[in-house]
């Protein structure tokens, strides 16, 4: 948990192995403060997993976190190299969780 207490980090495999890793993100819709700092979380997450496509993956996620606010859809996935990454909306909750699995 952070200090605002909106973002979770799971981990899934061995210390030097990992899996998965999952990230569970806060968006309140009555603190733009909180919205901020977890954007900027998110963003380290998937720069530190992406760290030589940070560019087109970051891309893709912004891409796909707008088209998903405004649809019915709630879900969106691709695989960049060797990694899976999937985002789940939970708009009811103000809830985005970003998920990147080892191929």
């Amino acid at each position: 948990m952070t200090v605002n207490k909106f973002v979770t980090l799971e981990l899934i495999g061995e210390r030097n192995n990992l899996r998965q890793v999952t990230l569970v993100v806060g968006m309140p819709n009555d603190s733009e403060l909180i919205v901020a700092q977890n954007s900027a979380i998110m963003y380290r997450f998937l720069e530190n997993i992406f760290s030589e496509r940070k560019i087109e993956v970051r891309g893709w996620v912004l891409s796909n976190l707008e088209n998903l606010s405004r649809t019915e859809k709630n879900e969106a996935e691709a695989v960049f190299g060797d990694k899976k990454i999937s985002i789940i909306i939970i708009k009811k909750l103000g809830m985005i969780t970003l998920s990147v699995e080892s191929e």
